[in-house]
């Protein structure tokens, strides 16, 4: 096992325990700004949020795949194989050093985002004047197009401003104070979903699948060409390639859950 291999598994156990104990950290925060909190234990993405979970696992697949190739260029280059054949410039072994370090520390983030959301319990939700909370972090109001009671008896519904057929939170109040939390969200956000016929095309949850999945695989034939061309340096466009995908996946499915047109919000696709 070289060094390519050594740092590769240890970022990843490093990333895997970061993203747990940030996923716990967040959850487990209760804000001071909330007029109404509870506690409620993780819902399954995949059974209400199921486009948005599509759209985050591609966007997850790609970044992974663009890490093995990473990987596998630099194990296989010359320049840094083991024993050493070619001595490498101290800058491209610093950026090799920084593409096994970064690329597989954020797949281990989030791999631990997908396989230890199920498990990190309970979650501290809250509502206020500005928005809804979701342990510190604030989701403003304006992020939403209408809410429903449902889908099942307890839970509230709310949907994207921008694809107003995005479901994108569930909540779960006590019973207690489930009719008090519906009544301070009907006060912000409406209960008549919009004409949704008069709705673009491009907003359609339909489209931000198609829009991730275009996005990574532009990405990953580059990839894949200079791979099967044995070019020396598919590592580099590899990372470059990760970068590119994993800010702009971020900000698709932001932008499409409601979050991208408000300013000051946090959160990303790991936070949920």
């Amino acid at each position: 096992m070289n060094w390519v291999n050594v740092l590769a598994v240890v970022s990843a156990i490093i990333g895997l325990i970061s993203g747990a104990k940030g996923l716990r950290a967040m959850r487990s925060k209760v804000s001071t700004r909330a007029e109404i909190s509870w506690t409620q234990p993780p819902l399954s993405p995949w059974r209400y949020e199921t486009p948005s979970m599509v759209a985050i696992t591609v966007h997850s697949l790609g970044l992974l795949c663009l890490t093995g190739f990473v990987l596998f260029s630099l194990t296989r280059n010359d320049l840094f194989a083991f024993p050493p054949k070619v001595s490498p410039s101290l800058l491209v072994s610093a950026l090799a050093l920084l593409a096994v370090f970064f690329t597989t520390y954020a797949s281990g983030v989030m791999i631990a985002y997908h396989f230890t959301q199920q498990w990190i319990s309970p979650i501290n939700y809250g509502i206020c004047n500005d928005g809804m909370l979701y342990g510190d972090s604030l989701i403003s109001w304006k992020s939403f197009s209408y809410h429903e009671a449902g889908p099942e008896p307890g839970q509230i519904s709310l949907y994207s401003s921008y694809s107003p057929r995005l479901r994108t939170w569930v909540l779960q109040p006590p019973a207690d104070s489930f009719a008090t939390v519906l009544e301070v969200i009907h006060k912000h956000v409406p209960s008549i979903p919009p004409i949704f016929d008069s709705i673009p095309w491009q907003r359609s949850p339909v489209t931000l699948n198609l829009e991730m999945i275009l996005l990574v695989t532009g990405a990953l034939l580059p990839a894949i060409w200079g791979w099967m061309q044995n070019r020396p340096l598919v590592w580099m466009y590899a990372l470059v390639a990760f970068v590119f995908v994993q800010y702009f996946g971020i900000k698709l499915i932001t932008v499409f859950d409601g979050r991208g047109e408000t300013s000051g919000t946090k959160g990303t696709e790991e936070s949920r």
